[in-house]
Parts: structure tokens; sequence; C-alpha cells
């Protein structure tokens, strides 16, 4: 799944010369003799001789000191009809006769738009290497040349190169053996230009290049040839992200890493869908619609989710699927919804607004927003100015630095963090330079404290150092968008990077991942509060930035969506009661008193409070005297069900 650096890199041309003449054939090989420049030809016939005007044969190509032969290049596919079975004939009969064979592959722009690069490559592949024995195919250099990207005006950036580069190679893998697949030789053959090349040879699987027009300038071909090994001085590393999971969704965010469960969650915010996944199966464990925009999700210390949804926000139970508690409203009477959101070190939800209409009105009208850990049920507001899009909320390590953007801004600030006060004294952290294209977008701390921010619309994410605000790590897709990112296994080295589907390719939208070699991140905290007092049923189906609504105010807030139904408990006379999303159930005795309670979903995990932690259970109540729910331990001071203080 991840790249690993290879220590074989060699550059070829494919234009070459040579001459029917045994006489000039021995001037070339004496010129190039000792020199590490072997003689090539751009094509031969399957056929051991007859009258075949015009081809060359093996044989004859043997006999004029030819080692390498091109063989099912683009231009012989499309201009001369040549199918995978001659190209495998020829592939054959190079090797038979000891020399290398250059076997092609790549896909035309019909191809490419359409999605089909794994299809048509594995197609060609299996074509071409039909008969082919592991010995041969780790000796023979496969290349790779994107027939879409060579005089279209299209580009083929190095992470696109990279990306297809490790699908061939995972093609060799899976055929032949992973050994096979480490020895050959898969050369880019997509207009390699000067300017290219260095990044183009810094990709672990692109092993060298087959070089069309600029092997005519003699400048041009030398500079090519001695490409610069490894990163630049003065430049940022360069890893390259490889898709992990297809998913194709139409904007992937808000990735959370569960350590305790070692489950990735996040949402395609649009869709209003929650992924799950322990990122070894083939597919997602959990995809989950809830019928309205949903912004982020978050852990709760019980194993629940915060979900950030269009019509507030919501306690979700991912074990049972089930929509438990209407946390609070969001933003009522403005067009706006949950977009980034985050839980501090302490144990704090924050949360950021998106101006639905930020692109049409430019208006900073959202908040950034505090849900209390202990859980009052309120929303506070914690900065002081709005916004438009809200994006970059992470924390550093010690929890006392916040870091958060605008996106339309192109700013990211770095703020003092009081987790009871919120975010002070913000200054700029890091600018996006004018060169670069896009916008910061989701981030993420790593242990040490250096920014990760996904640069969503440039192709990349960044790392930038804590103590000096410059970018020393790139993190290169092969899609435009990377939309979030956070770090997941066991020890939290793999990154892992949602996107979105902004341009026609098929793994815009998936999930990429790479392993970070250096430094990882921290466990995700997670929201550490008290089950809230009321409950508020969900019915899905409800507000999508996407779909027409009005915005009324009303100042009612839990009737102020049609789609949520209100409830409030009040006593044991509503219990037993099955809401919409919200499935409880209590058994009391014939005196109407409560002897047990019992819900089909686990109880929060309070938080301790450390002065009464100590208290003793002795002369403490059990149950509280209001509802009849069980406390949940002895240091609760109130009621997890209806917040009634707990009696001495």
């Amino acid at each position: 799944m991840f790249g690993r650096e290879r220590e074989r890199k060699q550059t070829d041309t494919h234009h070459m010369t040579s001459s029917s003449s045994s006489s000039s054939s021995s001037f070339i090989l004496l010129q190039i003799e000792g020199s590490g420049v072997y003689l090539g030809a751009q094509n031969v016939t399957f056929e051991n001789g007859g009258a075949f005007t015009g081809e060359m044969s093996c044989t004859m190509a043997d006999s004029l000191g030819v080692t390498h032969v091109i063989i099912g290049h683009s231009e012989r596919r499309s201009l001369y009809y040549e199918t995978d079975e001659d190209i495998n004939k020829k592939i054959k009969k190079v090797i038979e006769n000891d020399m290398t064979p250059v076997f092609c592959v790549g896909e035309t722009k019909e191809e490419y738009e359409r999605g089909d690069v794994y299809d048509v490559l594995s197609w060609q592949l299996a074509g071409g290497l039909d008969g082919v024995s592991a010995k041969d195919v780790e000796n023979m250099i496969i290349a790779y040349e994107p027939v879409w990207a060579i005089g279209t005006g299209l580009t083929a950036t190095p992470a696109i190169a990279q990306s297809v580069h490790k699908l061939i190679r995972n093609w060799i893998a899976e055929k032949y053996s992973k050994s096979v697949a480490d020895r050959v030789r898969i050369q880019y053959g997509g207009s390699v230009k000067p300017d290219s090349v260095d990044e183009l040879m810094q990709c672990p699987d692109i092993d060298g290049c087959l070089v069309g027009g600029a092997s005519l300038s003699s400048d041009d071909f030398a500079r090519i040839c001695s490409f610069h090994q490894g990163t630049k001085p003065g430049t940022p590393r360069v890893l390259y992200a490889e898709e992990c999971l297809e998913t194709q969704m139409e904007l992937g965010e808000s990735p959370v890493w569960s350590q305790k469960d070692q489950k990735l969650y996040w949402v395609d915010a649009p869709r209003g869908t929650l992924y799950s996944w322990d990122l070894l199966e083939e597919f997602p464990d959990m995809k989950e619609s809830f019928g309205e925009t949903l912004g982020c999700c978050a852990l709760m210390s019980n194993g629940d989710l915060i979900l950030g949804l269009a019509s507030g926000l919501y306690q979700f139970d991912p074990r049972s699927k089930t929509v438990k508690t209407r946390l609070t409203d969001f933003e009522p009477g403005l067009n706006t919804r949950p977009n980034d959101g985050r839980v501090d070190r302490s144990g704090n939800f924050i949360i950021g607004s998106y101006n639905n209409d930020h692109r049409v009105d430019a208006s900073a009208i959202g908040g950034l927003w505090r849900l209390d850990a202990n859980n009052n049920r309120q929303l506070e507001e914690v900065l002081d100015y709005k916004h438009r899009c809200s994006n970059c909320i992470c924390f550093s390590p010690d929890g006392r630095k916040m870091y958060f953007t605008d996106t339309p801004r192109r700013e990211v600030f770095e703020f003092d963090y009081d987790p009871n006060r919120g975010p002070l004294n913000r200054r700029l952290f890091y600018s996006l330079p004018s060169d670069m294209a896009g916008g910061p977008d989701g981030a993420q701390v790593d242990a040490v404290g250096n920014l990760w921010i996904a640069i969503s619309g440039a192709g990349k994410c960044i790392r930038v150092d804590k103590n000096t605000n410059m970018v020393d790590l790139e993190v290169r897709l092969p899609v435009s968008s990377p939309t979030s990112l956070t770090f997941c296994g066991n020890d939290c080295k793999t990154l892992v990077i949602t996107t979105r589907k902004k341009e026609n390719r098929k793994d815009a939208g998936s999930l990429f991942s790479v392993r970070i070699p250096d430094i990882g991140g921290l466990p995700e905290p997670e929201y550490g509060s008290s089950p809230i007092i009321d409950r508020l049923g969900f019915q899905r189906g409800g507000r999508n930035e996407y779909s027409n609504y009005s915005n009324n105010n009303n100042n009612n807030q839990d009737a102020f969506m049609s789609n949520v139904n209100g409830y409030a408990a009040n006593g044991i006379n509503n219990v037993g009661s099955k809401l919409n999303g919200v499935n409880v159930e209590r058994r009391f005795n014939a005196n109407n008193t409560a002897n047990q309670h019992e819900l089909h979903e686990p109880e929060f995990v309070p938080r301790i409070n450390t002065a009464t932690a100590a208290r003793s259970s002795v002369g403490v109540a059990k149950f509280c005297e209001r509802c009849g729910c069980q406390f949940s331990s002895a240091a609760s001071n109130f009621c997890s069900q209806c917040g009634t203080p707990r009696a001495s």
C-alpha cells in the first residue's frame, strides 16, 4: 500500500538512430563503447525473415549491436493498428534474441477521462506479457506513456505518474511475485522535459524516463540525463500518497482515528454520509446516510460520535447505528451549517461554520463555537470575528495553541488557547504563496507540534515546521483536491487524506494514504461529557445546503426544524418512548418505582471531578429520585438522564 525508495534509476531514450550499414554501425558502437550508453531500435518484426519490405528482424537488429527494442509504442498501436497479440509476439522474439524489450503501455484521453486507467493497463499488461516468464519480466523495461498528456496541453503531474507506476508494479506483484515487481524497471514516457525530470525521478516507483522530443536537443537531453537525485537544498522533501480505499465521495471531510476502536471515521459532507473503516478490509465497514449535509464528526469518550449535521449537533452510536440525542442546534436563522470541528485536548468540542452562499455573497457571517466538555448543552461563541468557511481547527500537543483559517483568505492563524475561554492572541502562522493554487482545508498537528495542512486545489498536503513556519515536507496526490487529513494506525504514522471529486478521475473522492517516515501523530482527543438532560429525536432526510429551503428565524430552538421532534425527560411518565432515532427502554415495578434502568446504547464515560472522586458511596443515593436512572459512578453529581442533582 505504501511507497518505498528504490536504488536503481535509469534514463533511456526512444529517439534511437541506427543504420543498415555495418560499417556505420561499427563506428557507432566504437563511439559508445564503455560509456554506459546502449544502442536501441524503435521497432522490430516478430517474423524471423522473409519478404517484409520496410521491416527489421531481430536477427538484423542484433547484428547491428542493438541491445534494447521499443515494443508497443502508442504510435505503433494507433497508426499501425498493432494489437496486444502482435506486441506479445514481438516481446517474445526480442527476448529470444537476447535483447531487452522496452514494453510501452498507456491510456488514451478518452480512456483517462472515463477513469479506465487500471482496466486499460491491466489488459495491455496481460496481453503483452502472456506466456512471458518471471525471469524475463524482471529483466525487461516497462514504459508508461499517458497518451492523453502527449501533445494535448494536458499535464500528467509527477503524483499522477507515480500513482500509475505503483499500479503497474502492483499488477506485476500480483501476476508474478513481489520480488519480480521490485526488480522490473518502470520508466515514464509522458513528455519528459528538463524542468520536470527532477520531480519525476524523486517518485519511488519511477525508475527512469523514456524521452521523446527532448532527446532531439543535446542540451535538453544532457540535462535530463543529469537529473538531480534526492531533495534539492532548500526545497521540501516530497512523499507521494496512494489511493488506499475507493469511495467516490463527492466531498470527503473530517477524518478522525479512534485508537481505542482501531477505526477511521470520516464524512462525505454534501451527501450526508458517515463512513468507518479499520484500514484492513477492502470496503468500509459502515456507510450510513442521514439525508442532510454532514459537516464533521468527532469522537466521544463512550465510543459514540458527535455529528455536525445541517440541523444541529447530534450524538450517534456507530455500533447500533442509532442517533441518540440532539445536543444542540447550530446558528438558527443563518444560511450556514457546521463545517470543520475537532475536540480539544481538554475534551471540549470546537466547531466552525460554513456560509452556504459564501461563493456568491462573500459574507463572513459564521462563528466559531465550543460545546463544553461538561455538557451544558449550549454552544458558546469563542472567536471575536466572523468567517465564511472555517477550517484547519486543530491543537498543539500540549493543548495551549489552536490553529484556524477562513479558507478564502488563504492564511492560517495560530492562537494561544485556553480551554475555558477559547482562542486568544491571534497571529499569522502560514500564508499560501501566490504561485500555489487552492486554499487551506483540513489540518492536523503531529506529535511534536508541526502543522499539517491539506491544500485543496493544489493536489498536495504540506507540513509546516512549528519553529520556522516553513514547509519542510510535501505529500503529493494524483488528484487536485485533498480536503483533510489525520494520523492513523497503531503508531499513528500513517497519514490518511480525504479528497473531493473535483476532476474526472476515478480516484477523485477516494481515501489516500502515505507512511510518514519520521514524525507521527497523537491519538485523537475524545469529547468527555455527561449525557444530555433533554433528548430530541432525529429524522433522516432534513436540511441540505444543495437543496432549496427557506431560512426562518425561529426562537423556539426545539422546534426550529420540521424534521426534529422534541422530547423532554419530564419524569418517569415519559420513559419507554421510542423516538425518531432514539430507542430508550426502561423497566419499572408495579409501584412505578424504578428498580432497574437499561439503555440499548452504552453510557457515557463521565468526566471525573477530582474534588468528589474520593467521596465514599456510603450514604449517597444510588438511583435518581426523579427518573430512577442508576448513577454511573460514586463520583457523579448529576443524573446522566434528567440532570437532577444527586441526593446526599
